[in-house]
């Protein structure tokens, strides 16, 4: 059964009273039998669209998708939805043109970019990348025989038997030490020439540890066990030696992680990129790779929060946005800090579980904005000021120079009736040219508010004050029968 807001009162006495109700109204919205269809749909299916085509064909979850955003009268504009979702919102896109900036949150948040898959579809891109990385054959550095392979698999186990009779590290060394195999991977992993033989048990150890803290950035055997310093270990073992093993990526990944597409997905990604980085110590070529590489662009991308947003750049100014935004996210424009144990942890953790959080978020917007219809349905005024907050926190977000934010405001349709009004400007300001509405907005701002800057609008008190002036005159513009002493009564009464 579809719940109904209840707005028994109209303007700003009605904006209290819904003030008031609102979070029980919200709920019992929110758990209505028509919005749970709806969002149960979005989240059961939304992770099988592959394509822009795929959601633009879908009506119901493109009915939520747009709806999340306020757009549901783009509905049956496919064409035009399509084109926002594949282009981004980079470079001279279309969703960057438009100064309705509901159009680009709409394309950044699906991430759809030209040929490549939504953000909503992280599971099928990690599995992808897996396969198109792990099906070719690689000549690994393993050694003549599996012997090799099989001490770098057991790597953890081993240090995990030590670490396990004691916890002294200098105990847990000197066993490493007398662990032939483990010590062969280790010696090797650490670049430890041979000369070590001649070097007493505690010069010994104090070299190991010494290697292993330049290395690793530790001296701890039992960190070692740890599989973001386990899987370096491996790797560098393997590069250590001189002969080739005939094999694939996915076999060795399997032996050390066991079949699980998170882990492999994760081990995959800092070897391609530790593979690009060792091949050439120019930076713009190690990113010119990346870029060339289409499935490892993808995570890259995605990992930058730049999802399918620089297909529309020239090459150059493809290669300068990654390197500014990779500067921005890790503070090093230089791709082989991406392969820092920390931040590929981090970034690879948040990648894996960044479908079901942008698919949390649509929904909540979604549920918000409907609702916000169904009390447009009894008042849509009231609809419209509760479109403020959210709309401002928007623009405040995503413009950043104050005119920019001034030019979203007016181009966004219902922010403009509330700010338009609030402000006492007639309608026929639309026929005026871009820069001289623009000066009528804030020279009304400023008298009104005491600020002509949109950030002066993010003010608890000043939206109150918006809305309430642009409800009374909103209603006093409909009777048009409240005479000016009365009008000014309400307002001071409000």
């Amino acid at each position: 059964m579809s719940f109904q807001p209840i707005v028994p009162l109209t303007g700003y006495t009605g904006w209290r009273f819904l003030q008031r109700t609102i979070e029980t109204q919200q709920t019992a919205f929110d758990q209505s039998r028509p919005t749970q269809n709806e969002t149960d749909y979005f989240r059961e299916n939304i992770s099988k669209i592959e394509t822009a085509d795929d959601l633009i064909n879908d009506r119901r979850l493109l009915s939520v998708a747009l709806g999340a955003f306020g757009l549901d009268e783009d509905l049956n504009n496919k064409y035009f939805i399509k084109k926002i979702l594949e282009e981004g919102t980079l470079g001279g896109s279309l969703a960057s043109r438009l100064s309705d900036k509901r159009y680009a949150a709409l394309s950044s948040s699906f991430g759809f970019g030209v040929g490549t898959k939504p953000l909503t579809n992280i599971s099928n891109l990690v599995t992808d990348f897996n396969t198109q990385f792990e099906s070719r054959d690689f000549a690994r550095k393993a050694g003549s025989s599996s012997t090799d392979l099989n001490f770098a698999m057991n790597v953890t186990s081993q240090i995990e038997d030590i670490t396990a009779k004691t916890t002294n590290n200098n105990e847990q060394w000197i066993a490493l030490l007398d662990n032939a195999s483990l010590r062969n991977v280790v010696e090797k992993a650490l670049d430890i020439s041979a000369d070590v033989e001649d070097l007493s048990l505690y010069e010994t150890i104090e070299t190991f540890k010494q290697s292993a803290k330049d290395v690793f950035g530790t001296d701890q055997v039992s960190n070692l066990a740890d599989p973001k310093y386990q899987g370096k270990v491996t790797r560098l073992f393997l590069d250590s030696l001189d002969v080739t093993v005939n094999g694939t990526v996915a076999e060795f990944n399997r032996n050390i992680t066991g079949d699980k597409p998170e882990q492999r997905f994760a081990l995959n990604v800092s070897l391609a990129l530790e593979g690009i980085v060792a091949s050439t110590s120019s930076n713009n070529v190690q990113w010119l790779s990346v870029m060339d590489n289409k499935p490892l662009r993808r995570v890259v991308e995605t990992m930058l929060d730049l999802p399918g947003q620089l297909s529309q750049l020239e090459q150059t100014d493809q290669l300068q946005a990654l390197k500014a935004r990779a500067k921005l996210v890790t503070g090093s424009e230089n791709l082989e800090d991406l392969i820092n144990p920390f931040f590929q942890e981090q970034m690879t953790a948040q990648f894996l579980t960044r479908s079901e959080t942008i698919v949390d978020d649509i929904i909540e917007k979604f549920k918000d904005k409907q609702f916000e219809l169904a009390v447009g349905n009894a008042n849509n005024n009231l609809r419209l000021a509760l479109s403020v907050s959210s709309g401002l926190e928007d623009i405040l977000s995503t413009a950043s120079s104050d005119n920019a934010r001034w030019f979203s405001i007016m181009g966004n349709k219902p922010l403009r009736e509330v700010v338009q009004t609030a402000l006492g400007l007639p309608s026929q300001i639309a026929t005026l040219d871009l820069e001289q509405q623009l000066t009528a907005f804030k020279e009304r701002a400023e008298q009104i508010f005491g600020t002509d800057e949109v950030a002066g609008f993010a003010d608890p008190d000043v939206q109150e004050k918006m809305i309430r002036l642009f409800l009374v005159l909103s209603d006093s513009a409909a009777s048009n029968a409240t005479s000016s002493a009365q009008l000014a009564l309400q307002l001071l009464q409000s």
